[in-house]
């Protein structure tokens, strides 16, 4: 999401500008929101969810977050029946695209999204979505076991270990942040479940980046064991 022109602060109360022909938003943040707003019209309980959405497209972030905080007021002592509808809808609607963030803000995410999920999971143990969107390494791999045809839980599972082995190795040469024999286990384990994956495609890109993580983690054990075989001469001079 680095990509498109410079980002530019609106003042307060100002409607969102169009600058050279383009939206101060990328145009698909604000196709979200204006999906959004459309979808949730269908649903009158919904209204300030949807009033939220509208003052973000237009810029009004005070006024859109006031509507937000009064949307989670009546839906965090709603039923789990009438949270779970809601998260599970706008779940759906968020992902994959742009803008989800706009979707998914950080109040309603603590107040509503999280402790819906966490008890949808023990409502409904053998539910693999909640995993799903729960996301992080063990809530993927349980999503993965509850139902093994969820080709998104395994692409976010695979992704998940390669972003983790991926940071354990990016300051090489310098050093490793993490255990190489343990990442290796991880990578393992990630082209067990792309060899799972049903598009063709996807399973050879999958292969091809741990295939270059590991090989960095080998080129790394390889250097450490031929360091160990020649230690450097001690200093004539001390």
């Amino acid at each position: 999401m680095q990509n498109g022109g410079p980002a530019i602060r609106l003042q307060e109360g100002f409607p969102a500008l169009k600058l050279r022909g383009m939206w101060f938003w990328r145009e698909r943040y604000y196709q979200a929101l204006q999906e959004a707003v459309a979808a949730a019209g269908a649903f009158p309980e919904w209204a300030a969810f949807a009033a939220y959405c509208t003052d973000c497209q237009n810029g009004l972030r005070r006024q859109a977050f006031a509507k937000l905080d009064q949307f989670i007021a009546g839906l965090e002592g709603a039923a789990f029946a009438e949270r779970q509808r809601f998260i599970r809808w706008l779940l759906r609607q968020a992902d994959p695209r742009d803008g989800c963030h706009l979707l998914l803000p950080h109040p309603l995410r603590q107040r509503v999204i999280l402790p819906t999920l966490e008890e949808w999971t023990r409502r409904e143990p053998a539910a693999p979505e909640p995993h799903r969107w729960l996301g992080g390494r063990e809530h993927l791999q349980r999503a993965l076991e509850l139902d093994p045809k969820d080709e998104l839980a395994r692409g976010w599972f695979i992704d998940c270990i390669l972003k983790e082995v991926g940071y354990d190795t990016h300051e090489l040469p310098g050093g490793y942040l993490g255990n190489p024999e343990e990442d290796l286990t991880a990578l393992a384990e990630a082209a067990r479940a792309a060899d799972a994956c049903s598009q063709p495609a996807a399973r050879q890109s999958a292969h091809e980046r741990i295939g270059q993580l590991r090989r960095v983690i080998e080129d790394h054990q390889r250097g450490r064991s031929n360091d160990s075989l020649h230690p450097a001469a001690p200093d004539a001079n001390p």
